[in-house]
């Protein structure tokens, strides 16, 4: 090495850890750990869930049923004076 060889503003050293003929971060930018989700859509999530199992218990018998059909059977046995087997055609009667 030269002895008026200074080190300084526009004057690299010569010897350096970077390698001659690579600039840059060789591995790249390092992808996001928290992508952002697309948007909520309500509507497909609503019949998704309500599409999803549940596992119900009637009459001591374990019973996996979507939970839509969980929710009607909830809705039909509230419903004074109907048995199992019948279907309500009116849920709420008139008042006298």
């Amino acid at each position: 090495m030269r002895d008026d060889y200074k080190v300084g503003y526009g004057k690299p050293p010569t010897k350096t850890k970077f390698q001659k003929g690579k600039s840059g971060n060789p591995s790249g930018r390092p992808k996001r750990k928290y992508r952002p989700e697309a948007p909520l859509d309500f509507q497909k999530e609503l019949i998704a869930e309500l599409k999803s199992p549940m596992t119900i218990n009637e009459s001591g018998d374990k019973k996996t049923v979507a939970k839509l059909q969980a929710v009607v059977k909830a809705v039909v046995a509230l419903v004074p004076g109907q048995s199992d087997d019948e279907v309500p055609t009116q849920l709420y009667r008139k008042a006298p």
